[in-house]
């Protein structure tokens, strides 16, 4: 099965691509509704960072996806209510190809893993080698989940908890006596002007 097209320039760039990017099933191409006339096709992969902001095509994309994942599914049976957890954040883009048969639609994916998992249904999976990853990735990312923990402990931590108590009964106490030696500095000088009047009288 051919893989779809990135329009003209693009398509010179399908030797280098990964073999999963070549081999795409046609399931993963979403239509753009309604077609484009040929007219409407870009000459060449437009820029991502044009000043004049994404090709119709692409923004027509980018909103046919938004309003998917606004009915609270990103893919079946996996809720939009994942991405409100503390790990939830995620990137999700849209790219525009031509298909084999030249149905024009787009292409979905998004950033790092959806709920523990790399491959989900409707989506183009990562075109790193998951093998070389696994080599080295599960070491360092057992680093900064250790280190994660660690910064979560002293967040939790009572002695943390024991010396911003104690910052702040310091800094309120250091605040009250600034207030009490402005106050005597000024009834000082209060007073000494009192003593000038009295002997140029």
């Amino acid at each position: 099965m051919r893989a779809p097209k990135l329009f003209r320039r693009a398509r010179r760039l399908e030797p280098l691509l990964p073999r999963t990017l070549r081999a795409l099933p046609v399931k993963l191409l979403t239509p753009v509704e309604p077609a484009p006339t040929p007219d409407q096709l870009p000459e060449s992969l437009p820029s991502p960072f044009d000043e004049l902001g994404p090709h119709p095509l692409a923004r027509a994309a980018a909103l046919a996806l938004q309003a998917e994942l606004r009915t609270g599914f990103i893919a079946p049976g996996l809720s939009t209510r994942l991405l409100e957890g503390r790990d939830g954040g995620k990137m999700f883009g849209v790219l525009v190809v031509q298909g084999p048969n030249g149905e024009v639609g787009f292409l979905r994916a998004f950033s790092g893993m959806l709920a523990g998992r790399w491959d989900v249904e409707g989506f183009v999976g990562p075109l790193f080698d998951r093998e070389a990853r696994d080599s080295f990735e599960p070491a360092g990312e057992a680093q900064v989940k250790a280190l994660l923990a660690r910064a979560e402990a002293a967040r939790a931590s009572p002695h943390l908890a024991e010396q911003r108590a104690q910052l702040a009964a310091l800094t309120e106490r250091h605040a009250r006596d600034r207030s009490a030696l402005q106050a005597q500095q000024l009834a000082r000088r209060q007073e000494r002007g009192r003593r000038r009047a009295e002997l140029a009288a």
